[in-house]
């Protein structure tokens, strides 16, 4: 029997997305290129006063390109008499400015360090950090004590100005850390009555969709949806329940799935595969009894650590009934809750001790499943077996 081609269930797969971003990377690199050779006619490296570096960046698809960036830095470089060779141009694709570790950032920080060139220009304060502390920091002691030169073109800011760029900069940078936090103040405020009338404001759980609502429209001029139930993945919501409280576990219910050709991959699903921690999530979801929630968790960003993590919150910041999107009645819900529970109580807990100490797991994460082209993982009885993670959710 052929297994089901499961990329075909799935919107976007992992070499769809990474292809997305090899085109992303190639039209950005055209543009710029375009750019530069236009801009050196105007201003050939005899001609400069000083060589420069540039450095853009942008967060999301809203904000201003890359190429945007690039232009106006060459437009200001060229009134200031400054040559900026392409091989000076540093950029980074949809980063925030809260990370450190940023591609094209480390490799502008690099050039710093071995004195390429004479003047940095970047497009605004905020395009360097999103933190007041770090952009100050990073000026002062990377720039300036080094005797290099920084202007931020839209900013107006020049450190060539006397002492002023300081308190121009603290300003800037003051503003771009509170208008951060003010902007997604607004659109989480957005979110919220959005989600009391039932409107699509965040990805949905499988068995739902989104209506478009006549007359009414996005700021990106996209139709506005309302929620309702999807007629085709619903049924499959309801089977996975009815499946579970008949004494599927969930494993088998995983193999149900994957071995159905009909059956919907799991949303936002790289892979389209099922795994006994994805049946688990969706038997657990309580907007399938028609109790929905906006704001369960929060992103907290770890600046030392350098990445971010969701955490829940106490209570989400909205939650709603609404009985038109039910797909399982209160009385099946909690009996698949109590299943859960008991399921539980019944797994072991982590060895401890001299007893963990006699099976290190010194071969953890060098072995790849033939078939599935996973790591293999530590588990089976008393933990001494390997095991792939995804054989187990398919048949034999």
């Amino acid at each position: 029997m052929l297994k089901p081609n499961y990329k075909t269930k799935v919107t976007r797969t992992r070499e769809q997305i990474a292809q997305e971003r090899e085109d992303l990377v190639l039209k950005t690199a055209g543009e710029i290129d375009a750019i530069v050779a236009e801009y050196h006619a105007k201003l050939p490296r005899k001609q400069a006063e000083s060589i420069g570096a540039a450095y853009a960046r942008f967060s999301s698809r809203f904000q201003e390109s890359i190429a945007d960036q690039i232009r106006v830095i060459f437009e200001a470089a060229i009134k200031a008499g400054i040559f900026i060779p392409r091989e000076k141009i540093f950029y980074d694709l949809a980063v925030s400015g809260k990370k450190e570790r940023r591609s094209g950032f480390n490799q502008l920080k690099k050039a710093i360090e071995n004195k390429e060139f004479e003047v940095l220009l970047v497009f605004t304060t905020s395009r360097l950090y999103r933190k007041n502390y770090k952009s100050m920091q990073f000026v002062e002691e990377e720039l300036v004590e080094r005797g290099l030169r920084a202007i931020f073109v839209k900013s107006g800011l020049d450190t060539a100005d006397g002492d002023n760029w300081r308190m121009m900069l603290q300003m800037y940078s003051f503003l771009d850390e509170i208008y951060a936090g003010m902007h997604s103040a607004h659109i989480q405020a957005a979110h919220e009555t959005l989600f009391l009338q039932g409107m699509v404001c965040t990805s949905l759980s499988l068995g739902y969709t989104g209506q478009d609502v006549p007359g009414q429209f996005t700021k990106q001029k996209r139709p506005r949806q309302k929620i309702v139930i999807d007629p085709e993945t619903a049924p499959w919501i309801k089977k996975i329940f009815d499946w579970y409280v008949a004494g599927k576990s969930m494993d088998r219910i995983a193999q149900d799935l994957n071995g159905d050709p009909n059956a919907p991959a799991p949303n936002k699903s790289l892979t389209g595969i099922w795994t006994h921690e994805l049946v688990r999530k969706h038997l657990m979801r309580p907007a399938y009894r028609g109790f929905w929630c906006y704001g369960a968790k929060e992103t907290e960003w770890l600046s030392k650590k350098d990445y971010a993590k969701q955490v829940e919150r106490d209570e989400p910041l909205k939650s709603q009934q609404f009985e038109y999107l039910r797909i399982i009645s209160d009385e099946q819900w909690y009996r698949v809750q109590d299943l859960l529970a008991n399921e539980k109580q019944k797994s072991g807990r982590k060895p401890l001790g001299k007893v963990q100490e006699a099976r290190p797991r010194l071969l953890r994460q060098l072995f790849v499943c033939p078939e599935h082209g996973r790591k293999l993982v530590v588990g089976g009885p008393y933990g001494r077996s390997l095991l792939c993670p995804l054989c187990r959710v398919f048949k034999a």
